[in-house]
């Protein structure tokens, strides 16, 4: 069997395909949603005393408060992407700040879903403090997280 008699049409397919799903135009399967008693299992999992650890924790929220793609675009995010507010209660929440204006940023920002992150007083899984604990470590120097 030729594997290259219809390599063209089939490489202009799969672009198309690309392209629509670019377009949400494409079919989407959703997965299941993970339990609550696994979703603890998950950001218990990360020892948050070392640097590494609390990236992922700090990740994860971030996927899950904000990342309509996953962990595929964590990489081009940055520290400044994000804002720490409060509200009427006092409450700590962080936001990704929009009110940048360069190009990249933009592209970046479209790839980030609205939301806001709210903490969690005196609970050791507090999305907020992880957030901030991570934003101390960084180096100030990168902007990259």
């Amino acid at each position: 069997m030729r594997t290259d008699l219809f390599k063209e049409s089939n490489k202009r397919y799969k672009a198309l395909l690309v392209k629509l799903k670019g377009q949400r135009k494409g079919t989407v399967k959703h997965k299941n949603p993970v339990s609550k008693e696994y979703m603890g299992k998950i950001l218990d999992s990360p020892d948050i005393t070392i640097s590494e650890g609390l990236q992922n924790r700090v990740f994860t929220y971030i996927m899950i408060y904000f990342a309509n793609r996953g962990r595929e675009y964590l990489r081009i995010m940055s520290i400044s992407d994000f804002a720490v507010q409060k509200n009427e209660q006092n409450l700590r929440y962080i936001i990704r700040h929009d009110s940048l204006t360069n190009r990249d940023v933009k592209m970046r920002m479209r790839l980030i879903a609205a939301g806001r992150m709210y903490e969690i007083p005196g609970s050791s899984r507090c999305p907020v403090t992880s957030f901030l604990a991570l934003k101390e470590v960084l180096n100030t120097a990168e902007q990259c997280m």
